[in-house]
């Protein structure tokens, strides 16, 4: 019986190092945070009268109304607005971040379990 899980792990050991491990690639920074606000007007005179920022666009809703505002705060960041209710979580939406290989993250995301769109 010994014989036979020393054989059994050596098989396991050798068919396991075969395969490659998605490798992650580099994370270069944020892109942007989305936040859920209770009061978009407030917030956005936050971010742009008090710190300055720019709201360049923003999404609307079928009504006209807001559903999104963008706050730009370079070229490659931004923080999104959400004025939809905030989840029973909080009030972080997400956080996104950007890489240098787009493909290679989804690969390596999904090979640790982690919901990823079909390529």
């Amino acid at each position: 019986m010994n014989s036979f899980r020393l054989v059994f792990t050596l098989f396991l050991a050798v068919s396991l190092s075969g395969q490659k491990e998605a490798q992650r690639p580099r994370i270069l920074g944020v892109a942007h945070i989305a936040l859920y606000t209770g009061d978009p007007a407030k917030a956005r005179a936050f971010y742009e009268d008090f710190l300055g920022f720019q709201e360049p666009f923003t999404l609307q809703r079928d009504d006209g109304s807001v559903r999104i505002a963008f706050v730009k705060i370079n070229d490659k960041q931004y923080v999104e607005l959400f004025t939809d209710p905030p989840k029973e979580d909080g009030q972080l939406n997400h956080i996104a971040v950007y890489t240098d290989n787009a493909q290679q993250m989804r690969d390596y995301l999904g090979a640790r379990g982690i919901k990823v769109p079909a390529t």
